[in-house]
């Protein structure tokens, strides 16, 4: 895992300094919130899958490794591109030989372009291309074929299509390679079926290429193709398609573009994967888009209560909490007997992490999860939400080593005035000696309180007040903390008097964190 950050804080300040690069080569302004959120949800995702599969790759071909060729496909104007020489980049700093090749380097003379055109009436995209559908298929599959099967040097065809327009002399690239990726907009794509939702717009690459025949895709699979992986182009789609894509011959296109009512239809549930007095929680598929999903279905039992008030305030809460380290809430179906909230869906919570890690966690693991811990809780502080139920269990991580909040089911807006709030919050290894003594006025640091004991538990593996009743709880924190002072315990989060625990935003900028990643600590 600590490789894995590692690499994955390489990568993003890698691409961050290319495209702040090529900013300054035109003479513009970087706008800092679009860039991260480019990098996070395309470029950083499509990096480390084709690094991943690289690796795997060349491990599993062992001494006698040969060149692993990868597809980048989308429509015209999605970037691949310059995806392509980020890659390019991106794998050189990983310590492998990468060479692009676009299928426009491989094209047809002037006049077998004309013939492809009137050979393919029917086919929109022919008409958006620079060079329409100029590449020669027969001489593809031969340089793929050729870069997998040789060890020796490997020679490309090249041209610049900045100073060609996409009609260049040829000229010859050549180098043992590891890598060869190439992109062009027809290129072949497979589905993979457990695609996070944080890959859900990037590019889709491609290890192999369809074995294809024929000059393009038909109209009806590539607007599959957008609709299925490309939801981030819709905006193109007006450019792309002679007719709206509502006019589609395909169901696929039809069943994303016109307006029905959602029903549990959509979703096909995997596994049961978490159960409590609320109800259960599903790992489930979306069939329209393909994405992985969490559903936490409500029971409704008592049809004279309504929903519970523990629903109303997580869908309430959810709606307005737009964040990264905050779980997404993408879809409500309410039915008969059945309230159902639709979630990302991230591999596994702390919790679960922490049962593997009995000795705690590794130093740079355990400062990205806590810094990203604070910075949901102070985006929640700053919108007036205390969380009320931290806990590791609620704590949810991905594969991107990415940590973000769940359940907000205990959550309240504290700017709504209210005389007092229940002292019966927080789990009760987790819960703050104020609200454990009965207070019922209580802000954010009951949410400090327990970010600290959640720190204490990630660097020690296990917890550090396990409490077998609220008696027992307020001993062990006595016997622990005893009156401290500075100079003893200098805690900034277990402190006994709310008023002197840190704020979250705060706690953000201790020098505790100054080695962080300028990639993580910038991404506020």
């Amino acid at each position: 895992m600590a490789a894995f950050l590692e690499r994955t804080q390489k990568l993003r300040q890698h691409i961050e300094a290319l495209i702040r690069r090529d900013a300054a080569k035109r003479s513009l302004a970087v706008d800092e919130r679009a860039m991260r959120r480019r990098v996070d949800d395309y470029y950083l995702p499509m990096f480390s899958w084709t690094t991943e599969v690289v690796e795997a790759a060349q491990k599993k071909q062992g001494d006698g490794k040969r060149c692993v060729c990868i597809g980048l496909s989308c429509p015209q104007g999605g970037g691949k591109t310059t995806a392509s020489m980020y890659m390019q980049e991106a794998l050189a700093l990983m310590g492998k030989k990468c060479a692009v090749m676009s299928l426009d380097d491989v094209y047809w003379k002037y006049e077998q372009q004309v013939a492809l055109a009137k050979a393919n009436p029917a086919n929109p995209l022919l008409q958006y291309r620079g060079n329409p559908g100029t590449m020669d298929v027969p001489l593809l599959m031969d340089v793929v074929h050729e870069c997998k099967t040789s060890t020796g040097e490997i020679a490309l065809p090249r041209y610049d299509k900045s100073q060609h327009n996409g009609r260049g002399d040829l000229s010859l690239l050549a180098d043992p390679l590891d890598v060869l990726l190439i992109e062009g907009w027809c290129m072949g794509f497979q589905a993979i079926d457990e695609a996070s939702p944080e890959l859900r717009w990037r590019e889709q690459p491609e290890q192999l290429l369809r074995e294809a025949k024929k000059p393009a895709m038909t109209s009806d699979e590539v607007r599959d193709f957008v609709d299925r992986f490309m939801p981030a182009y819709k905006t193109y789609l007006k450019e792309l398609y002679a007719a709206d894509p509502k006019e589609s011959t395909s169901p696929l296109a039809k069943q994303r573009f016109s307006h029905t009512p959602e029903s549990m239809e959509r979703y096909q549930k995997l596994e049961k994967i978490g159960e409590g007095t609320y109800g259960v929680v599903y790992k489930a598929k979306d069939r329209v888009t393909g994405e992985v999903i969490a559903l936490k279905k409500i029971r409704l039992e008592a049809e004279d209560e309504g929903i519970p008030s523990t629903a109303i305030r997580e869908i309430s809460l959810l709606k307005e909490l737009q964040h990264c380290n905050i779980v997404r809430l993408y879809n409500i179906v309410h039915t008969e007997r059945k309230l159902t909230l639709v979630f990302e869906y991230l591999d596994q919570d702390l919790k679960k992490y922490l049962d593997v890690c009995e000795k705690g966690l590794e130093k740079p693991i355990l400062k990205s999860f806590l810094y990203q811990l604070l910075r949901g809780i102070a985006y929640c502080h700053q919108h007036r939400v205390l969380h009320r139920d931290l806990k590791p269990q609620n704590l949810l991580i991905n594969r991107e080593g990415e940590l973000k909040l769940g359940d907000f089911g205990l959550a309240r807006a504290f700017g709504i005035p209210v005389r007092s709030y229940t002292h019966e919050v927080v789990t009760l290894w987790y819960r703050a000696p104020d609200v454990l003594m009965g207070s019922r006025k209580y802000s954010t640091p009951v949410d400090i309180w327990s970010v600290g004991c959640i720190f204490a538990e990630m660097a020690n593996g296990g917890p550090l007040f396990a409490g077998t009743s609220e008696a027992d709880q307020l001993d062990r924190i006595f016997r622990l903390l005893g009156t401290p002072t500075v100079e003893i315990f200098p805690a900034i989060m277990l402190q006994y008097d709310p008023a002197k625990r840190i704020t979250a935003a705060d706690a953000m900028v201790h020098p505790y964190f100054s080695d962080l990643s300028p990639a993580l600590t910038e991404n506020q």
